[in-house]
C-alpha cells in the first residue's frame, strides 16, 4: 500500500494537504519595481523540485530573489509560471492551512536598528550564544 498524504476538500473548493511530498516550480518568472520606477527582473524562468520532507536552505547574494522565491512558494506573491504542492496547482491548495501547519520559514533576521545586537558582529555573538 502506498503511503499517500490525505487531501481533504473543504466546502470553498481549495484542498487541504496533510502531508507535502513535493513542491515543483516551473517557469518563474517575477519582477519588482525598484523605488526609482525601474523594473528589475528577480527570478527569470526559474525552475526547481523540492521532493521529500526536510529542511532546506536557500542561500545566495543580496537581490537574488531568495525571499520572492520564498513568498511565491507560499502564496503570498503571485507571478508567471506555476508552483505546485503534490501535484495540485497551488491556486488549488488552502494556503491558511499550509502556512499553518506544513512549511515554517525563518526569512531574514528583523531586529529594529537601535537593538544592541543589530550590528552583525553582535548579531553573529546573539546566535551563536543562543545555539551553545
Amino acid at each position: 500500500m502506498e503511503d499517500k498524504p490525505r487531501l481533504t476538500q473543504k466546502q470553498n473548493d481549495l484542498v487541504e494537504i496533510d502531508e507535502i511530498k513535493r513542491i515543483s516550480i516551473s517557469d518563474l518568472v517575477f519582477s519588482v519595481t525598484l523605488p526609482d520606477g525601474s523594473v528589475q527582473k528577480v527570478l527569470d524562468d526559474f525552475s526547481f523540485e523540492f521532493s521529500g520532507p526536510g529542511t532546506y536552505c536557500i542561500v545566495g547574494e543580496n537581490g537574488q530573489g531568495k525571499t520572492s522565491l520564498l513568498y511565491l512558494i507560499l502564496g503570498l506573491y503571485t507571478s508567471e509560471g506555476k508552483v505546485r504542492y503534490n501535484n495540485i496547482p497551488i491556486e488549488k491548495c488552502n494556503l491558511d492551512y499550509i502556512r499553518a501547519e506544513a512549511i515554517s520559514c525563518c526569512p531574514q533576521v528583523c531586529f529594529a536598528p537601535d537593538l544592541p545586537f543589530n550590528k552583525a558582529r553582535d548579531r553573529k555573538r546573539f546566535l551563536i550564544s543562543d545555539v551553545t
